[in-house]
């Protein structure tokens, strides 16, 4: 992400698509207290249980908004 942070990318998620489910994943131990978020937050380094227990949180979190996006590979 070139140019913006994860925070500056999840409000521009935010923005454009209300409603988005937002888990941040850091390796920083502090975020600047400028830029918090009550967005939830899993940080690295994370095992697959961890990452799994995160997400689950979230969407639980965010059920009524039934906002599903699919993210698929592009073909080669």
């Amino acid at each position: 992400m070139p140019g913006m942070t994860g925070l500056q990318l999840a409000g521009a998620v935010a923005a454009e698509r209300p409603g988005t489910v937002i888990l941040l994943s850091t390796g920083y131990a502090e975020i600047p207290s400028n830029e918090r978020s009550s967005l939830p937050r899993l940080s690295k380094p994370f095992d697959q249980a961890a990452l799994a227990k995160a997400i689950e949180a979230a969407m639980r979190e965010d059920e009524p908004s039934g906002s599903i996006v699919a993210f698929r590979p592009k073909s080669a």
